[in-house]
C-alpha cells in the first residue's frame, strides 16, 4: 500500500461517516434507555489502511503519522454524534493500536469524549493484561470509553507465524481456552462498568448467555451493554435476543470486494472450522446441552498452558504430507530423522525491550563511525594505502566506516596463507570443525542486535530485514556444522560379501572467490 493510497482510505472514512449521518438522521434507539452511550452511527477503524510505513518496530513514528490522519475524521465524529472504534488486526499491530488508542484519547481535546473504543481478541493470551490497563487508563483519564470484546479472526495466520519462527503463539490452541478467556474477560468489564461500555462480539450463545448471567448476577442493566452480531449472520440469534429487550448492532463490512476477500476469508475460516459455533449449531445439530457446556471443562489439559500448546502446536505441524500405502515412491512432508534443521527464531520487534535493545545497539554503532578497518591475512592486519567509504544509502552525507582495499600483492599473499594452513586444516577432525561454525554462530547470536544496526546504517534496511540478515549467517553457520556431522565421517554404501565400500569427503584445497 501507498502513502496515497492510506489517504485515499482515510478519505473513504471521512465520506463513510457523512453518509451513515446523512442516512440515519431520523433512527431512534430502540430501547430509549441509555442511548447517550451508543450512538446510532458506529464507525470501526483499521489503523493499517491509514499509514504505509506502519511497523511494530516504531511505534512511535507510527502513532504521530496515524494520529495526524485520526484527528480529523474523531473531530467530525463527535461533531455529528457518532462513534469510533479501533479495530484490532494481527498481534503484530496490537501494542501500537492501543498505545495509539490511549494516546489520541488522552489529548485535551479528545480526553473527555466518551464515544470511543477499542477492540479486545479473547484469544489472546495477553488479553487480560491488555484490559485491565485500558481500565486502569480510562480511570486516570476520568472518562468512559468502550470495549469490543470477541474472540479473534487472525488464528490461522498467528500460528502459522508462530511455527514458522519457532516462537510460542499468542493465541491459545484451544478454540474452549479462547471461550473461557471470553467468559473471564467478560466478567472484568461488567465488574468495571462505571467506566466502561462493554461490547459483545460473538455468535457464540455459550458466550452471549454467559454474559447475560453475569449482568444479571451484577445487576447490570440490559440497556448499559449491547450485543454485536455480522451481517447477514445468525438472524435466529440476533432476533432472539431483541425479543428478550437486548441491543443488537450488526456489523457490516464496507469497501471493494477484491481487497475484502481477506476480511471475508478469516471469517469464512472462523465460521466454518470444526469447533466453530456456527457450524455445530446450524450445520451439525449439535445438542444444545453440549454447546451450552462450560468451556472450561473442555479444554485438555495435555495441551494447555504455553510451554505445552506450543509443543502441541510443532506436533501438530508435524503431521502434514502424504504416504502412499505401499511406501514406493512415497511424497511425504516428514523430514527423515536425522536431517531436521530448526532456524534461528527471528527478533520479534512487537515488543518494546526488543526495540530498546535495537535503539541501544544503533546509538552505540553511531558511536564508531567512520572508523577504519584493516584486511585479516593469516591472522594478521593488513593495511594498505586504499580505503573505501562504507557510505549510508540513506544519508549520503555519514560514512559508516572505512574498509581496506585489496590488491594482487594481498590476494596472493591470502592464498599463500591459506595453502599453508591447509595442510593442518585438512586433518582437522569432523567434529572440531563443526564445533568452530557453532562458535561463529554463537559469537553471531551474541552481538546480534549490533550487526543488525550496521546493517541498519549500511544498506539502509528495515530492523526486521537486517536482522533476518544475521538470523540467516546464524543459520548457514549451524546448518553446514550438522551436515558435516551428518557427511563427514565414513558411510558404508552397500553389504556386498567380501568387499567394504565406503563413501568419503575428502578437502579439495583452497579456493579463491
Amino acid at each position: 500500500m501507498s502513502e496515497a493510497e492510506a489517504d485515499e482510505y482515510a478519505a473513504r472514512y471521512a465520506d463513510l461517516l457523512e453518509k451513515l449521518a446523512r442516512e440515519t438522521n431520523n433512527w431512534a434507539d430502540p430501547l430509549g434507555i441509555n442511548a447517550e452511550l451508543f450512538p446510532v452511527v458506529n464507525l470501526s477503524v483499521k489503523i493499517s489502511a491509514l499509514y504505509s510505513q506502519l511497523t511494530p518496530a516504531d511505534p512511535a513514528d507510527a502513532i504521530a503519522h496515524l494520529g495526524t490522519k485520526l484527528r480529523p475524521l474523531l473531530r467530525r465524529a463527535r461533531e455529528l454524534g457518532a462513534f469510533i472504534n479501533f479495530d484490532m488486526e494481527s498481534y503484530a499491530l496490537k501494542n501500537t493500536t492501543l498505545e495509539l488508542f490511549k494516546t489520541v484519547f488522552s489529548e485535551e481535546e479528545f480526553k473527555d469524549w466518551p464515544h470511543a473504543g477499542i477492540v479486545i481478541q479473547a484469544y489472546l493470551r495477553d488479553a487480560d493484561r491488555d484490559l485491565r490497563d485500558l481500565i486502569d487508563w480510562g480511570r486516570a483519564r476520568r472518562t468512559r470509553f468502550a470495549v469490543r470484546l470477541v474472540k479473534g479472526a487472525y488464528w490461522d495466520y498467528e500460528t502459522t507465524k508462530s511455527r514458522q519462527n519457532e516462537s510460542n503463539p499468542p493465541v491459545f490452541l484451544q478454540k474452549p481456552e479462547s471461550d473461557a478467556n471470553f467468559e473471564a474477560l467478560t466478567r472484568v468489564l461488567f465488574e468495571n462498568e462505571s467506566i466502561v461500555t462493554a461490547a459483545f462480539g460473538s455468535h457464540n450463545v455459550r458466550s452471549i448467555a454467559h454474559a447475560q448471567a453475569v449482568a444479571d448476577e451484577l445487576g447490570i442493566d440490559p440497556s448499559r451493554f449491547e450485543f454485536q452480531l455480522l451481517y447477514g449472520m445468525a438472524g435466529p440469534i440476533k432476533r432472539a435476543l431483541v425479543e428478550m429487550g437486548y441491543r443488537v448492532r450488526e456489523y457490516c463490512p464496507i469497501g471493494e470486494l477484491l481487497p475484502g476477500m481477506a476480511y471475508l476469508v478469516r471469517r469464512l475460516l472462523e465460521n466454518t472450522s470444526n469447533e466453530g459455533f456456527l457450524r455445530a449449531k446450524f450445520a451439525e445439530n449439535v445438542p444444545a446441552k453440549e454447546l451450552l457446556r462450560d468451556p472450561r471443562e473442555l479444554i485438555r489439559p495435555a495441551v494447555a498452558g504455553i510451554g505445552s500448546s506450543a509443543v502441541a502446536l510443532a506436533k501438530a505441524g508435524d503431521l502434514g504430507g502424504v504416504i502412499s500405502s505401499d511406501g514406493k515412491n512415497a511424497t511425504s512432508l516428514r523430514a527423515p530423522p536425522g536431517d531436521i534443521f530448526k532456524n534461528a527464531p527471528l527478533v520479534s520487534f512487537i515488543y518494546k525491550d526488543n526495540q530498546d535493545k535495537m535503539q541501544s545497539a544503533l546509538r552505540e554503532v553511531r558511536k564508531r563511525f567512520g572508523e577504519k578497518h584493516p584486511l585479516y591475512i593469516g591472522g594478521e592486519k593488513v593495511w594498505t594505502d586504499n580505503l573505501t567509504p562504507s557510505v549510508s544509502p540513506a544519508e549520503p552525507s555519514e560514512i559508516v566506516g572505512y574498509g581496506t582495499e585489496a590488491g594482487i600483492p594481498e590476494a596472493e599473499r591470502a592464498v599463500k596463507a591459506a595453502r599453508a594452513a591447509f595442510e593442518t586444516w585438512r586433518w582437522t577432525p569432523v567434529e572440531e570443525r563443526a564445533r568452530l561454525l557453532d562458535r561463529a554462530a554463537d559469537i553471531l547470536e551474541r552481538r546480534r542486535y549490533e550487526l543488525s544496526a550496521v546493517e541498519v546504517f549500511e544498506v539502509a534496511k528495515a530492523w526486521s530485514e537486517a536482522d533476518a540478515d544475521i538470523r540467516e549467517a546464524i543459520d548457514f553457520c549451524r546448518f553446514y556444522a550438522q551436515q558435516m556431522r551428518r557427511l563427514g565421517r565414513p558411510k558404508l554404501t552397500q553389504q556386498v560379501p567380501g568387499e567394504e565400500n565406503y563413501h568419503h569427503y575428502w578437502p579439495r584445497g583452497v579456493a579463491f572467490v
